[in-house]
């Protein structure tokens, strides 16, 4: 039986993926004397998505919002904003600035988010929209149940923010403003885990900070105009994501290929379940914007949903096919792997680990960077 398949006996729903839920998250920046730094949070453990990740403050957009929204005469997803500041901050925007709130009125949106609505209605809880950018749109792509539609805004801090206190709220361990540089070494030195569309985002603003001599407002300008939208999906430093379409078990309709290698260097692709060229295609321009060498594809167990068409792979890409000794008695492999064997992909050191149980021969691969599980 392959995972594509259904069980004897066992029947599934309908399932329909629900359309992505829309949310929104805000980049505070301010002056440092090396250069701007960006204010990020660290999500706590028991966070449903990304705990422990590094991210920017932000929220869903509710109903409460889009009531607001019609009331105030503002965009629900701007009112979402100032709510989730409130709640994760105790911050509000006023009048260009960013301003306290009273512990007194964090708590109370914290326990009940009507309350910014109605505190804002009243003028006990001003705000404005002056100095608010949206900067980039992106939805998270369809490799799990779960699918948000995020709205990245900005907003420059032209005088020193406040302290922040994290004692009311329950969303974040810990915060910090950072330099965007000295954030991305830390990620890619595997010492920190950031949240993928923000490390892609924070990569762009240190791009356009180094061509724009600093000016952390003129990459705000230009992100504006431009609204720069995914291109890859780091789930870390030498990790890339690739969605491939594949009959798998619904809900889900797709499969994880991996490509992961430095930049540049060395990289090997992991379960390419590409059946038709479109798929085989999004594949290639990964891999060519890599700008390194393919050394071979990795198949981690021999389920139909995780296998790719061989001829069509070999016509893409003409490199060896990796497994271990059982997967390679379903698939032609070019070289078997063992258990405890080691991949240097350059500066990269991955460890094969045979782990049957989900299926026979199936193989995971560790480094610093993490797990690679297959299924």
């Amino acid at each position: 039986m392959v995972m594509s398949e259904i069980p004897a006996g066992m029947e599934l729903m309908d399932s329909m993926r629900k359309p992505p839920r829309p949310t929104v998250t805000i980049m505070l920046t301010k002056s440092g004397n090396n250069g701007p730094k960006v204010l990020l949070g660290k999500r706590e453990e028991t966070m449903p998505s990304f705990p422990g990740y590094w991210a920017f403050p932000g929220g869903g957009v509710s109903k409460i919002d889009n009531k607001a929204a019609e009331t105030l005469g503002i965009e629900n997803r701007l009112a979402a904003l100032f709510r989730e500041m409130v709640e994760e901050l105790g911050f509000t925007i006023e009048n260009g600035k960013i301003k306290p709130v009273p512990n007194s009125i964090q708590a109370r949106v914290l326990t009940e988010k009507s309350a910014w609505f109605e505190l804002a209605q009243s003028s006990a809880l001003p705000f404005s929209e002056d100095g608010i950018r949206l900067i980039s749109e992106r939805t998270t792509p369809p490799f799990g149940p779960h699918r948000f539609a995020n709205a990245f805004f900005h907003f420059h801090c032209v005088e020193e923010p406040p302290q922040i206190s994290l004692t009311q709220q329950t969303e974040f361990s810990e915060v910090q403003w950072i330099e965007p540089r000295n954030l991305l070494q830390k990620w890619k030195k595997h010492e920190i885990k950031v949240a993928p569309p923000v490390v892609t985002l924070l990569m762009e603003v240190e791009r356009c900070l180094n061509l724009m001599d600093g000016d952390m407002e003129r990459v705000a300008v230009d992100l504006e105009k431009r609204k720069p939208g995914r291109r890859s999906i780091l789930f870390a430093h030498g990790v890339e994501v690739i969605p491939v379409p594949t009959a798998t078990l619904p809900p889900a309709d797709h499969t994880n290929a991996y490509l992961i290698g430095e930049k540049r260097g060395p990289c090997l692709l992991i379960d390419p379940a590409c059946r038709a060229r479109e798929s085989m295609e999004v594949l290639a321009e990964s891999v060519e914007r890599h700008e390194g060498e393919l050394i071979g594809i990795l198949f981690t167990h021999r389920h139909a949903d995780h296998l790719g068409d061989i001829g069509l792979l070999k016509e893409g890409f003409d490199v060896p096919i990796w497994g271990s000794k059982i997967t390679s008695e379903s698939i032609p492999c070019d070289r078997i792997l063992e258990d405890g064997e080691l991949i240097m992909l350059g500066k990269q050191t991955w460890e094969v680990l045979i782990t049957p149980g989900h299926c026979p021969g199936h193989v995971c691969l560790i480094s610093d960077a993490g797990l690679v599980a297959g299924d």
